[in-house]
């Protein structure tokens, strides 16, 4: 059998004893939504058409691995329908693989999630796959089986749900918890009656599907019908059983009367059924104390078997050892004819039977007393139509003799002048009952009698031409009454109104005689007499006006059960109507206690937001005083600065520092020194809460503070070497060194800078509307003064600046844009704020910018300020060469989602850092093997890393090694096997490559990998050192011994112990004398004790003379 393996999708064949797997149990979409046995071979697994079947196969194998189960079988996959052997292999042996399995999941595509399934008209009770042929054995075989609805969530097991299951499928509970024991337990008769109701796609499976069930084995012959399997299964098990339940088939279907027998042969019914559906109603049937010792077999078309014969209502039955479970008074009895074409003086021959055809099982009384069984034989098979002749049997009638006058005839159809065709039981239009009635109207020779003489020829077809049985009925019947209506009343007719062979019209009496002709048929032959006696008359129109009254009182009582049930609905409805109005009625009273304890937070937030209401509108009113007190305060101020101004005109001349003064001795009791220009010494660009920042040691290396105090102290002109030149050209170098030029910005001044240092807002806003003598700032001026403001996160400061117009990319000393400050910081209120007015987000591009902001906000994990910046624009590759790249940051900092968004954003993995590092390499050395698979799922990372003749990739080998992560060295030479081009490793590696770095740190597993890889054995690093020799050295007497062990063949010892005697490594020799290798070995012509000698290292070379005398003296 083929198995389905759960993680790699693959099928695997087991031909002896396959492991533990669990099954499958379904009901199949479309054959095209189906995944095959083909499919799987060929890999086509991701097939849009077979999405379905798709998502079923991996619910199970989802499943199974849930439960450690590495296999599964499934019947639409694990079988290859097109070789004919393998499926009617898979056919006989499917109830024994669903036997043996763990478990089997039965998976419901038509059923949903209920917290009830065993309700009545549950989706489960109602499944198709309760009505399916091959989903009957599944139920019986597995031991244990688990139901599952169609989004794969647990229902239960069928031992749980038994009682369910028996009353969806009628099989006892017993069986559905254990079905180890069925030929004990049940009889054949019942476990065909599980199949009547289900349906197979090809009529064959129907009894295909049920021989495991029995044990049997039949060839799969595939076009031979439905009912040729099924008799062929039959007779399989007829053959390993002595149950003879198989012949109960028809309990309850219409019986009809046994005919008279006659000369000629009865047509035989068979005694095989035709499909499971003719065991409907042997569901209770179980085996009796054997009446007899019944061993049934099949000889030469005949069945012979033991039976008690019984006789009841003139009718022959032969007594089967079963019956119902409910009547062990009763069993099933089977109806019997002598075949007649044997002599009734041949006692061997006579003991031939029958089973008529149209005639079935029945349930009859035990009899007190059974006669002695006795050997008999029944045809089996149905005689053909054929078989049962062609020769048609006639009815004529005479009526020359009568004076009768013949007026009509019905059914028109079959009548010939005054003969009519005896039907056969094939025809078409024999009713079931298989009686059919002839008519004819005839005029009495009176013509003054009001009624007319009806004659009705009754004849009973049973078993075809030759077993007709005929009766004659006269009667008297108006002339206007149709005939169609008198033959669809007869059968409901009183039987007082049959059996009349004369009758009484007028004065004279008509006699009927039958008689039977052996060429023609049969003759009714009329006569008329006078004065003779006759019975009374029967009068059609009064028995049909009688059946009509009949049917008009049934049909009132069918009215009245109508009226009965619709009474007892209507009172049912209202008694759910009442259960619904309580329900809404207690509803209500809980939506209006709700509507209550809502009304009562209504009304307290009603109040609440009155109350807020008002002091809105007091807050308003402040609000607008407070706005006109403001504006008369601006205005004031306005006028007191214009007014002082005037008299500074006046008075001393100068209006440069008047305002500067005031604040200054206002907040310092002090005066300001006059201005001054200073070098240009630059300011810090770290942020303000950094432990290294300090603004009084800047400004005072600026010249901006006092010794003393390290406050701000006066005046100063601040060194902005972007003021320097045309203002176009702001942001770019000067030729000189800015660092050391004297520049004078005379629009700045100190108290400007000291009331942004201290926040007081209000200061510098007036101090900028009225600077420099009533000229407002440039922007540039502006600009470093939002530079200065974000440095030291005063975001209302900022906002004001920003609102007049500064610049937005203006450089501080440092090289420092506003939005680099802000990223410093971590401000993203403020980076938000500046990129919004269009800062520029790619300004640290520079080789002057002291740092990367995108790099830097990874590095320390601020994911907001990074997303900030990578939403923005920011340029994710353009990087200058002495710095790393946000995604070398984000996989050194370990941030896979980080590394993730940046790639899928389009930046490269291919850019190396300044000591030549590509991300994969970072990676590789942090040991962080998801990372090196995300990297490696975008294709330049492998198209990059032959650089150098693969030296690069050999690297990051190296680093994997160096960790001994096998996982990760597989997946990157997995990579190099994709490129040849990198394949070809030459053998001399850089020094820490990846051989090297497993040699040194013992890891024998990564050391096999890299030569299944492609490396040599012998392969030498940088300074000539082979693997072995990196071992030796570092004391791994394990890979050493593994090495010379494993590839003694290559020669290792040799360039090994040379190394060992030219380094003097003491520990080294003793290590490979340990692991085998003798001294003496010879490299040209210089052993490893002359080679120690030479290089300086005379403890070795006594050392390996010891050794060597050693082995010589055999010690």
């Amino acid at each position: 059998m083929y198995l389905l393996n759960v993680d790699t999708l693959r099928l695997e064949e087991y031909l002896s004893e396959p492991p533990r797997y669990a099954i499958l149990s379904h009901t199949w979409y479309a054959v095209h939504e189906e995944l095959s046995f083909q499919d799987l071979i060929s890999g086509k697994l991701d097939d849009a058409a077979k999405r379905r079947g798709r998502q079923k196969i991996d619910g199970c194998c989802k499943e199974a691995k849930r439960e450690n189960y590495r296999y599964v079988w499934i019947d639409t996959c694990c079988i290859d329908k097109t070789n004919a052997v393998e499926l009617g292999e898979a056919i006989i042996s499917m109830f024994r693989w669903y036997q043996n399995a763990a478990i089997c999941y039965v998976y419901l595509s038509d059923v949903p999630f209920e917290f009830d399934h065993t309700r009545p008209g549950s989706a489960f009770s109602s499944s198709r796959w309760f009505t399916r042929g091959w989903t009957l054995q599944e139920l019986l075989a597995p031991s244990e089986l688990r139901f599952y609805t169609k989004s794969w969530e647990q229902i239960a097991l069928k031992q749980e749900l038994a009682a369910a299951i028996e009353g969806i499928t009628g099989i006892p509970q017993n069986v559905v918890r254990d079905s180890s024991n069925l030929d004990q337990e049940t009889t054949v008769a019942q476990r065909l009656s599980w199949a009547a109701r289900r349906e197979t796609k090809r009529e064959e499976d129907l009894a295909y599907c049920m021989v495991g069930l029995f044990g049997v084995h039949m060839s799969m012959i595939y076009g031979e019908g439905g009912r040729n399997a099924f008799i062929r299964l039959q007779e399989a098990i007829l053959k390993i059983t002595r149950d003879d339940s198989i012949f109960a088939w028809g309990l309850g279907t219409h019986h009809k009367t046994l005919p008279r027998l006659s000369s000629d042969a009865p047509i035989s019914g068979g005694i095989w059924a035709s499909s499971p559906a003719d065991f409907l109603n042997c569901g209770q049937i179980v085996p009796r104390k054997r009446l007899c010792a019944s061993n049934p077999s099949i000889t030469a078309g005949r069945l012979d078997i033991c039976l008690s014969i019984t006789n009841c209502d003139g009718i022959d039955y032969g007594l089967l050892n079963c019956g119902p479970s409910s009547r062990f008074d009763q069993c099933v009895c089977v109806p019997l004819i002598t075949n007649a074409r044997f002599s009734a003086d041949n006692s061997a021959l006579a003991r031939e039977f029958v089973k008529p055809h149209g005639h079935y099982a029945t349930l009859l009384p035990i009899p007190q007393s059974l006669l002695s069984p006795r050997d008999i034989h029944i045809v089996a098979d149905k005689t053909s139509k054929k078989e049962a002749g062609s020769t048609r049997t006639w009815l004529d009638i005479k009526f020359s003799r009568s004076g009768l006058t013949l007026v009509d005839r019905y059914p028109m159809n079959d009548w010939a002048g005054t003969s009519a065709k005896v039907p056969r039981m094939t025809d078409p239009d024999v009713p079931r009952s298989g009686t059919k009635w002839y008519l004819a109207r005839f005029q009495p020779a009176e013509g003054t009698v009001n009624k007319l003489l009806l004659v009705v020829v009754e004849i009973n077809v049973r078993n075809g031409a030759g077993y007709e049985q005929i009766d004659c009925h006269l009667m008297a019947i108006s002339p206007s009454t149709p005939l169609a209506g008198v033959q669809f009343r007869l059968e409901r007719m009183r039987k007082l109104a049959f059996g009349n062979l004369s009758m009484r019209l007028g004065t004279s009496t008509t006699s009927a005689t039958i008689n039977k002709e052996p060429n023609t048929g049969f003759v009714v032959d009329l006569v008329s007499t006078r004065d003779a006696i006759a019975p009374d008359l029967v009068d059609a129109d009064v028995e049909m006006a009688h059946v009509d009254k009949k049917h008009e009182f049934v049909r009132k009582l069918s009215d009245l059960d109508g009226l009965l049930a619709c009474s007892e609905q209507v009172k049912h409805e209202l008694s759910e109507k009442n259960n619904e109005y309580n329900s809404v009625l207690s509803n209500l009273k809980i939506v209006e206690s709700t509507m209550s304890a809502l009304e009562v937070e209504r009304l307290r937030l009603e109040t609440e937001s009155r109350l807020l209401r008002t002091q809105i509108q007091q807050a308003e009113r402040s609000s607008s005083t407070l706005g006109r007190e403001l504006t008369a305060v601006q205005k004031t101020i306005a006028q007191e600065v214009q007014a002082i101004n005037d008299q500074e005109d006046r008075g001393i001349g100068s209006v440069q520092h008047w305002l500067e003064k005031a604040v200054a001795a206002a907040h310092y009791g002090e005066d300001v020194p006059p201005s001054h220009s200073v070098k240009s010494s630059g300011l810090s660009s770290r942020p303000r809460h950094s432990s290294q920042y300090s603004d009084s040691h800047t400004l005072q290396n600026a010249g901006w503070s006092d010794p003393g105090t390290g406050m701000p102290t006066g005046k100063a002109y601040w060194p902005i070497h972007f003021l320097v030149g045309d203002a176009n050209n702001m942001g770019q170098a000067s030729d000189t060194d800015p660092g050391q030029q004297e520049i004078v910005c005379p629009e700045i001044q100190g108290p400007i800078i000291r009331a942004i240092y201290h926040g007081r807002l209000s200061e510098a806003t007036v101090m900028l509307a009225h600077a420099v003598s009533g000229h407002e700032l440039s922007q540039q001026a502006k600009g470093w003064l939002l530079t200065r403001a974000v440095s030291i996160q005063n975001e209302s400061m900022a906002r004001v600046l920003i609102e007049q117009g500064s610049l937005m990319d203006v450089r501080d000393a440092n090289q420092n844009t506003p939005l680099m400050h802000a990223v410093l910081n971590h401000d993203c209120a403020i980076a938000c704020l500046l990129i919004a007015k269009g800062s520029y987000v790619n300004a640290d591009r520079s080789w002057l910018s002291p740092f990367l902001m995108l790099p830097y906000a990874i590095e320390n994990g601020w994911d907001d300020i990074s997303l900030l910046l990578i939403e923005n624009g920011s340029d994710l590759n353009d990087y200058p060469a002495a710095r790393s790249t946000p995604l070398t940051a984000a996989v050194k900092k370990s941030n896979y989602t980080m590394a993730k968004l940046l790639l899928d954003r389009g930046a490269s993995p291919n850019i190396a850092d300044k000591d030549g590092n590509l991300p994969i390499a970072h990676a590789a050395f942090l040991n962080h093997l998801d990372m090196v698979q995300l990297l490696l799922s975008y294709r330049s990372v492998a198209n990059a890393v032959h650089m150098q003749n693969g030296q690069c990739m050999a690297s990051i080998d190296g680093l994997a090694a160096l960790h001994g992560n096998t996982t990760m060295l597989l997946c990157l030479l997995h990579h190099i096997t994709a490129y040849p081009q990198v394949k070809q490793t030459p053998e001399v590696v850089p020094m820490k490559s990846a051989l090297v770095y497993a040699a040194e740190n013992g890891h024998i597993d990564a050391l096999e990998l890299l030569f299944k890889g492609g490396c040599k054995v012998d392969a030498k690093s940088g300074d000539g050192r082979t693997p072995l020799i990196c071992a030796a050295e570092k004391g791994h007497k394990a890979m050493a011994k593994h090495l010379l062990h494993k590839y003694k063949h290559d020669r290792l010892d040799r360039p090994a112990f040379n190394y060992a005697a030219r380094t003097g490594n003491m520990q080294m020799a003793k290590l490979l004398v340990e692991c085998g290798v003798r001294p003496e070995v010879k490299s040209f012509r210089d052993t490893p004790i002359k080679l120690a000698e030479r290089h300086g290292h005379p403890d070795l070379a006594a050392y390996l003379r010891t050794v060597q005398t050693r082995e010589k003296d055999g010690m």
